[in-house]
């Protein structure tokens, strides 16, 4: 069999979905085939996720975008059509015919809001996150992790877990048959190598082999922002759900657009506020507080205003610890708060047992070498200066903390953005917006934001939720 292709070759990790109860192999999020051996061996039978007009080839300049009514870019797949790879991305954009936001792939560092250009990589399903993951490499030696709420995306925000200095690291494959309790720890494997480095030297044995990883998807660094859809349903009435309640309303025909990204309701962290929904007057509105007591927040996010880091106790500290016996010490803290409790870790065999964190003073419970210590501290200006004795009270004396990175990850992303309330004058309808001034009289913004979110770099709306992934054949 001979297939007229002209393009070179490109590694693909294929995963399979059933779609109406149909089985696809998906080679790339935006290219599936049906999973028999004529479809497989048929060229045309290969469908493309694609805004691309007619029969889905890019002709340059003279490529056709299919648009709505109102001039958005309309994703749909197209049998025989061309894959959407970020080479033909970039080809629509250069001339003219497609804008930056209007591609299907959107990938922006979490931590500081920049692109990132997607290489080779795998998506899988994981049952642990509920979510399609993708492991891709970016600029050479470096991993990311995203996730997704269907295979074609949104994928915006990822996360970067690995890196290998002056070295290659490509063409990483997820190994889901390797996944550990229920998906929680996953594998993936690249190729280790000094090609298309700046490698001064070969590392012996390993160059140009394969190195496996293990990455712990509880871990919660890896809480990106995901998707909060605006759906409007057939009364008319606004809410703004993530995939959960998305799919518990069997209401993906009704999504409108992705209004924003946040966290989800169940991987919240410190620093953040959760925002619950209540109906007002027969109107959905968006609080921090809930209208009582048993209701669940639909996602969290950052405060209406920038904190000051020294406001949290949160991070990494370093301490000098001074006896009165004359003894100095030097201790390294991670403190985490929740609510009043404080959970951490500490160096040099120190355990921490338990602590406080209430108006303004942290207490611990801390153990070493089998002996019970009590700390307290004052926080302000981003210091910890306190006490601390021996429980038995032979040893005591004064200790101060410097946070070593003071700044949340989010705090220093251009993608972060504040939250409006617009309310219609007309019907008294609320509208929730990253946009600082709507181009509509009828619309009056609150003053202040309600929370910060992260915003949506997409104007299009790129969704596959008839996309269900099937469960590895267990032996």
């Amino acid at each position: 069999m001979k297939w007229p292709v002209a393009e070179g070759h490109d590694s693909s990790h294929p995963f399979r979905a059933r779609v109406n109860g149909v089985e696809y192999l998906y080679l790339y999020p935006n290219w599936r085939v049906k999973a028999d051996l004529k479809n497989l061996a048929d060229l045309k039978d290969y469908e493309a996720f694609t805004c691309v007009a007619g029969d889905g080839r890019v002709n340059g300049a003279a490529t056709v975008i299919d648009r709505d009514s109102e001039g958005r870019a309309r994703y749909s797949w197209r049998p025989g059509a061309a894959r959407l790879h970020p080479g033909r991305i970039r080809e629509l954009i250069t001339a003219g015919r497609l804008k930056p936001e209007e591609s299907w792939i959107q990938f922006q560092d979490f931590e500081s809001g920049a692109p990132v250009e997607a290489g080779r990589g795998s998506v899988y399903w994981n049952e642990f996150r509920r979510r399609w993951v993708m492991i891709v490499s970016a600029k050479p030696g470096e991993i990311w992790f995203a996730e997704a709420d269907t295979p074609v995306g949104p994928w915006v925000y990822a996360r970067w877990v690995v890196s290998h200095d002056s070295y290659n690291f490509y063409n990483p494959t997820q190994h889901p048959f390797f996944d550990q309790d229920g998906g929680r720890l996953i594998y993936f494997e690249g190729t280790y190598t000094a090609s298309f480095s700046d490698a001064k030297e070969k590392t012996p044995r390993y160059d140009y082999n394969q190195v496996m990883y293990r990455l712990a998807l509880d871990d919660s660094r890896l809480n990106l922002p995901l998707p909060v859809y605006r759906v409007k349903s057939a009364e008319g009435r606004l809410s703004y759900l993530v995939r959960e309640d998305v799919e518990a309303n069997q209401a993906w025909e009704q999504i409108e657009q992705v209004a924003f990204f946040a966290i989800p309701p169940n991987r919240g962290r410190g620093g953040m506020i959760p925002v619950f929904a209540s109906t007002e007057d027969g109107n959905v509105v968006l609080r921090d507080t809930p209208t009582s007591g048993e209701a669940r927040p639909i996602f969290f996010a950052l405060p209406p205003r920038r904190s000051s880091a020294g406001d949290s106790l949160d991070g990494t500290w370093e301490c000098e610890l001074k006896a009165s016996d004359g003894g100095e010490f030097a201790v390294t803290l991670e403190l985490k708060a929740e609510g009043e409790s404080v959970s951490g870790k500490a160096s040099d065999d120190i355990v921490i047992r338990g602590g406080s964190f209430k108006e303004g003073t942290l207490r611990l419970d801390v153990l070493h070498e089998k002996k019970a210590y009590d700390f307290s501290a004052a926080l302000g200006g981003g210091k910890l200066s306190g006490h601390w004795k021996r429980g038995d009270g032979a040893l005591s004396g004064t200790w101060s903390a410097t946070r070593l990175d003071s700044t949340p990850p989010e705090e220093r992303s251009a993608a972060v953005v504040p939250l409006y309330e617009y309310r219609n004058a007309r019907d008294s309808r609320q509208i929730y917006s990253t946009e600082p001034n709507i181009e509509n009289k009828t619309l009056k913004r609150s003053l202040e934001p309600i929370c910060r979110v992260w915003k949506s770099p997409m104007s299009a709306l790129i969704l596959d939720p008839r996309a269900r992934p099937v469960p590895l054949a267990k032996d």
